[in-house]
């Protein structure tokens, strides 16, 4: 048979001839093609893959900005919700009890969570509130609008209205068609240096550091407020015929009066009125202390004792201006579940306070009874809003009785006994915390026999 070959020679082509070196080169061309493309490829992907993830991440951040946002709005209307109903607990009920304002607030904590509870589930949220505690303070009220701003006894001397106490929802409406007369903008100035007797209404805020003094006044045009703070003045105007000024939220009319904005004291303040027969109107003051204790510590400030009141009336309907039991501030604990984000605080409860909340101890009550010739015996009980109580001291006529250590949240003494000779005795009862804030109630007692230690 024929052998049959292809031309050029008699096998197949070698490796090493020019064709087989062609053909090696296409083929290593090919790979570094599909290499090429290969390493493409990776790169699209890992953009796809780093595009996903930051398109993740971005989302869980807006997420998490979100549920951050919402529990911040939770808090803020928590703050104001619970706030008015705390206003509403204190001003109903007539002269009621703390205990019984405190049992109407909790009840309407209870109410006011089920009902924000319900709307955020339909928002996808999951949230609760629930009532912790609540402190007590005294609400000091003239809700009479025809009388002037004048204590108890009708004195247009100036007059304490409050000491050694933090203050919140300090609000005055005043009848601005009862101004006795007009002032100019020179006459304020000049009665606001030197606390004048023939100048405006003025209210001075002392919080034994700094001191407020603001007038409120015709200017001959518009209500002015003026506020001193320093050597500086500062004014806002309203033409309303009623001027709601809010000397804690920093409003006139509604308004926000950077004037009134500067007022900010550090802690406890004393609160006092000068020329209080030249307004008209009502006004309001929430403090941070007991009644009694309230009470006791204003007139010895006003008279240098505890017995009567030629300050304030006892409660509604016996006069103006009077004082309640009320609650001054509250604890509640807020929760707030989303599918991102599970948040759990504390949040306090003080509607309209100025400098910050209260830490300083308060005196809840102090009773002394005479027991006896040149012998009394006293009682006290105090708390801490922050729980860091440190020393009960009980003086009389100066000198040091008795000293206790005590801790904690709250802490009472009795039958405490002073023999101290004289017609009176000045007994006054100082506790500290662990700050080192402090606070105190004088009381002077006449020994006469009598359970109250006051003059027959």
């Amino acid at each position: 048979m024929a052998d049959v070959r292809p031309r050029g020679g008699g096998g197949p082509p070698s490796g090493d001839g020019p064709l087989g070196r062609l053909r090696r080169r296409d083929r290593g061309q090919l790979f570094l093609v599909a290499a090429m493309a290969l390493s493409l490829v990776f790169v699209v992907l890992a953009l796809i893959l780093n595009s996903a993830i930051y398109t993740e991440n971005l989302a869980t951040r807006q997420s998490e900005v979100g549920s951050a946002n919402e529990v911040t709005v939770l808090r803020e209307s928590v703050q104001t919700g619970l706030g008015g109903l705390m206003d509403h607990a204190n001003r109903n009920g007539g002269d009621a009890a703390f205990g019984n304002r405190e049992s109407d607030f909790q009840a309407g904590v209870g109410e006011w969570a089920r009902q924000e509870g319900y709307f955020s589930a339909l928002n996808g949220h999951d949230t609760s509130v629930s009532f912790v505690d609540a402190r007590e303070g005294t609400r000091i009220v003239d809700d009479d609008d025809t009388t002037a701003f004048v204590p108890r006894d009708g004195s247009t001397s100036a007059w304490t209205v409050a000491t050694d106490a933090k203050i919140r929802r300090f609000r005055m409406a005043v009848n601005t068609s009862e101004f006795p007369g007009s002032f100019t903008n020179t006459t304020v100035e000049s009665a606001l240096g030197s606390l004048s007797s023939t100048g405006p209404f003025m209210v001075e805020i002392d919080d034994g550091t700094s001191t407020w003094v603001v007038a409120v006044y015709d200017d001959g045009s518009d209500t002015a407020v003026t506020v001193k703070d320093g050597s500086a003045f500062y004014t806002c105007k309203t033409g309303a015929s009623t001027a709601v000024v809010d000397l804690t939220a920093g409003t006139v009319g509604g308004t926000t009066c950077p004037a009134l904005k500067r007022i900010d004291p550090e802690g406890p303040v004393t609160v006092e009125y000068h020329n209080p027969d030249q307004i008209v109107g009502t006004w309001m003051l929430t403090v941070d202390r007991p009644e009694s204790s309230f009470r006791s510590a204003v007139n010895y400030d006003e008279n240098a004792t505890h017995c009567g009141s030629s300050v304030y009336e006892d409660g509604p309907g016996s006069g103006v201006p009077y004082t309640t039991e009320a609650v001054y501030s509250s604890t509640v604990r807020m929760t707030y579940a989303d599918p991102n984000v599970e948040f759990s605080s504390d949040v306090r409860v003080a509607r309209g306070e100025i400098g910050g909340a209260a830490h300083a101890p308060t005196i809840d009550s102090v009773t002394v009874t005479d027991a006896g010739v040149d012998d009394f015996e006293v009682d006290w009980s105090v708390s801490d809003p922050d729980g860091d109580l440190s020393q009960v001291v009980v003086e009389a006529e100066g000198a040091t009785v008795d000293t206790a250590s005590v801790g904690g949240a709250t802490a009472s003494a009795s039958g405490i006994e002073i023999d101290e000779s004289g017609s009176s005795v000045e007994i006054t009862v100082v506790v500290t915390d662990v700050a080192g804030n402090t606070r105190q109630v004088t009381q002077v007692h006449d020994e006469d026999d009598d359970a109250t230690g006051c003059p027959p």
